[in-house]
């Protein structure tokens, strides 16, 4: 026969190694996923909060601006009008001498000092239009007291005096200087409201950057909790898995253990039952085992037992079992059979397999095995009983001089049994 050289790859698997991104993935429970959530979402609603305020008040403030600036703007051009009117009817009193003209004249003075109170409140917190205010006050007070003593004059009956006292240059060079302070407050009033409209405009652009970029902080927050979620749940299943896998096979050669066993063979005896086929159980140990341990070592022990799992996974159908019970002892459990010729003729191939040399660390050794064979329902009708009829066939092999199968019952050949298997055919 040839030998075997065992490759380390066709050893049974015991669990599929997880992922490097599961095995490395942080601790975190989805309580505290979902807390870091809420503690974000709430400092992004207290930023936004804040971000809303802010341009809330700059609205405010420049809407304020922008009244106030109307405000001072219509009070000085009608300052402006009102002091013309002042001085047009201060001219039409000196010439006419009529009573009538100083009604108008009193109104628009009146109006005039209200305009300048006016002028003097809405500027009164900015140095700078309260230096300018107080020269246009200076000379409109200049201005007034110049007309009203034309006015008293023209009023004492000095009419020639009154007349004298008019100049029109005089007049214009005076309104000219107080257009030109009023132009000036004006011009003030307008680069204030600019830079407070560009104050605003700004204040728009920042919250709605800080909006855009808060959204698409928290989509990329939520999305990285659904990604970690997923992965902690598929860790978890992952994990469940591996532990129920650790708890059904054989650490040392990932084969099925007794646990499992018995779940599989309770499943294929109730598949055997309902499709009335035959169903055989093997119970095998390995001969020479002891031997190897003794003189190689329980390490090349283990290794041998990985090989001969392996040989006998390769060797039956996937829709067998082959499971380890412990030390050197195995269980093959063979459903949908044929006929005891296909047990037979299994059975023979497993020990051909199992005596084949091994090379262990390097060093050749041999194994054999003897099977004992029990079949559903002849030597039993559940999982107890057909390994107990499969362990005392293994004793009979083993008595009979090892690396051999035996049958279950009482006649220990191949023609004895299928002559039973006979009967229970017919007894059908």
């Amino acid at each position: 026969m040839t030998a075997l050289t065992e490759p380390k790859q066709k050893t049974m698997n015991i669990m599929p190694k997880l992922p490097n991104a599961l095995r490395t993935i942080p601790k975190w429970s989805v309580k505290t996923i979902l807390t870091t959530g809420l503690v974000a979402a709430g400092i992004a609603a207290i930023f936004l909060t804040w971000s809303i305020l802010r341009v809330s008040t700059t609205i405010m403030d420049t809407a304020v601006s922008v009244s106030q600036t109307y405000e001072v703007i219509t009070a000085l051009n009608k300052l402006e009008a009102n002091l013309v009117s002042v001085e047009t009817s201060e001219r039409g009193y000196v010439i006419a001498g009529e009573p009538e003209y100083l009604a108008p004249y009193n109104q628009a003075l009146r109006e005039t000092h209200w305009k300048l109170d006016l002028i003097s409140a809405f500027t009164s917190d900015d140095a700078s239009q309260r230096f300018r205010l107080a020269q246009l006050e200076q000379l409109v007070s200049a201005k007034l007291k110049t007309l009203q003593m034309i006015v008293d004059t023209r009023e004492a009956g000095a009419a020639d005096a009154a007349a004298q006292l008019v100049s029109l240059d005089q007049d214009k060079l005076e309104l000219d200087r107080i257009h030109l302070v009023i132009s000036e407050m004006e011009a003030y009033e307008n680069t204030i409201l600019n830079v407070r409209i560009t104050a605003r405009d700004a204040a728009y652009r920042r919250f709605w950057w800080s909006f855009g970029t808060l959204i698409i902080a928290m989509f990329g927050g939520a999305f990285w909790q659904y990604r970690l979620v997923r992965r902690i749940i598929r860790y978890s299943e992952e994990s469940k898995e591996q532990i129920r896998h650790q708890a059904e096979h054989d650490a040392l050669t990932g084969l099925p253990n007794r646990r499992l066993l018995y779940t599989r063979l309770d499943l294929a005896i109730a598949y055997a039952e309902r499709s009335e086929q035959m169903l055989a159980v093997m119970f095998l140990d390995l001969d020479g085992f002891k031997a190897v341990n003794d003189t190689l070592g329980h390490q090349a022990g283990d290794e041998l037992l990985k090989c001969v799992s392996a040989r006998l996974a390769q060797t039956v159908r996937s829709n067998d079992t082959v499971a380890r019970l412990g030390g050197d002892e195995f269980v093959v459990v063979v459903s949908e059979l044929n006929g005891i010729d296909s047990a037979t003729q299994l059975a023979s191939t497993l020990i051909d397999m199992i005596s084949r040399p091994y090379f262990i660390n390097g060093v050749k050794t041999h194994v054999s095995a003897s099977i004992g064979i029990s079949f559903y329902s002849a030597d039993g009708t559940s999982g107890d009983a057909l390994l107990a009829k499969a362990d005392e066939a293994l004793n009979k092999a083993k008595m009979n001089g090892k690396n051999q199968y035996q049958f279950a019952g009482s006649g220990s050949g191949t023609r004895s049994r299928q002559n039973e298997f006979r009967k229970l055919e017919r007894s059908r």
